[in-house]
Formats: C-alpha cells, sequence, structure tokens
C-alpha cells in the first residue's frame, strides 16, 4: 500500500491492514508525513485492542506511541498529545465508563480557572494535562520568552499557606522528571521555571487565587 491507500483503509475502518502496511514503510521511511501516518493508525489499532480487552497488546503499541511522539518534535503536536491523553485514560482506567468523582470535577475546574487567570495576566496556554507516561504537567505556559510549568492544586477551603505544603516531596519528584521530559522532547532552549496556582472555591464559584512563582523544585 502506498500513504495514501492507507490512509483511505484507516478511514474506512480497514485498521488492522492499514497498521500492517504502514509499520513495513515505517520501518525504512520515518519521514513526518509518515511518522505522523503510522501515530494515528498505531492509535486506531490501541482503541480496537482496548475494545476487545486485549490490555497487554495495547499497552505495548501505547508505549511505542509515546516514542513515536518523542521523535515528533519539528512542530507543536497538541491534537497528537490530547489523544495521547485520552488513550493514557482509556487503557489504564479500562473501557468501562466510570462516573466522574467530586474531586476530579474539582480538580479539572480548578485547572480551567487558573488557565484563564494566566490568561489574564499576559501568559500564553500551550499545553493543558500534559503527560509523560504516568506523570503530567498541569498547565504548560509562555511568560513572555519563559517557559512556565504549572502544578494546579483546588480546594474547596485553605490548607496552609506555602508552595510546599500544597506539593509533597513526591509530587514534586514526578515534577522535575516529567519537566525534563518535556524540555528534552521539545528541545527547549528557553528560559523555564515552576510556579504553582493554588485555586479556592466549590460549586464553581472562586473565593481565593494564589500563585506562587518560580517555586524551588528542589524542596
Amino acid at each position: 500500500m502506498t500513504i495514501e491507500e492507507i490512509v483511505e483503509a484507516r478511514k474506512q475502518g480497514h485498521t488492522s491492514e492499514a497498521y500492517d502496511a504502514i509499520r513495513d514503510i515505517y520501518a525504512t521511511d520515518k519521514s513526518p508525513r509518515v511518522k505522523a501516518v503510522m501515530f494515528w493508525t498505531a492509535l486506531d489499532m490501541l482503541n480496537n485492542l482496548v475494545d476487545d480487552k486485549k490490555t497487554d497488546e495495547a499497552e505495548r503499541i501505547y508505549k511505542a506511541l509515546l516514542r513515536l511522539f518523542s521523535s515528533m518534535n519539528d512542530a507543536n503536536h497538541e491534537r497528537e498529545q490530547a489523544a495521547l491523553a485520552k488513550a493514557d485514560r482509556r487503557l489504564h482506567k479500562g473501557t468501562q465508563l466510570v462516573s466522574e468523582s467530586d474531586t476530579e470535577r474539582l480538580g479539572r475546574w480548578g485547572e480551567s480557572v487558573a488557565a484563564d487567570y494566566l490568561r489574564k495576566k499576559g501568559y500564553h496556554i500551550i499545553a493543558h494535562d500534559w503527560r509523560s507516561g504516568h506523570r503530567d504537567i498541569d498547565l504548560v505556559a509562555m511568560d513572555g520568552a519563559v517557559m512556565v510549568f504549572v502544578e494546579v492544586k483546588t480546594r474547596s477551603r485553605r490548607i496552609g499557606s506555602e508552595p510546599e505544603t500544597s506539593v509533597d516531596r513526591k509530587k514534586l519528584i514526578n515534577l522535575q522528571r516529567a519537566i525534563f521530559h518535556y524540555i528534552h522532547m521539545r528541545h527547549v532552549k528557553n528560559e523555564f521555571r515552576f510556579d504553582i496556582v493554588v485555586v479556592i472555591g466549590k460549586d464553581e464559584v472562586v473565593t481565593e487565587i494564589t500563585h506562587w512563582k518560580d517555586v524551588n523544585l528542589y524542596i
């Protein structure tokens, strides 16, 4: 099959045939076009395997997709990033629809509030919920020429008053690894820093936002 035929086969739902064909091409051709088709076809295959409850095979493809995505550094790949995050959730939480907990809803709302807050401060949001395996960075933003990695903590009431009380040591270690993976993968040359935004509120009513800039990642 040619690349065009593979794309057409994928559109028609012939996932296995398209996947086998693109793997043959990818073995000798790793151009951006081939990588893109490989990514989306492999993602189709992963989703089919999850539907069939073949989680071991799906996990292998997921890990290969992470490696492939890390090599796609010629442009911003926000769609691929979002698709990977969705695949991660499906694969590691199963295919059964799980109701979102109150804590999860609160956290998702808080991240949206924090992103809006930063935009109003002149920041440019470039990524939400960026994942490095099972680790994640809530927000990646630009503050002028400085890249900012943001951890968002959402609470219904205030607990503590320092950033150290909102992010424990284990979380900091995971953030360090995720941030340096992002920097390495994206070949980031900009100055960067780590911020924490704490959103206090409930029932979608914000009572307080605290923004700590340039928090020490090694505390």
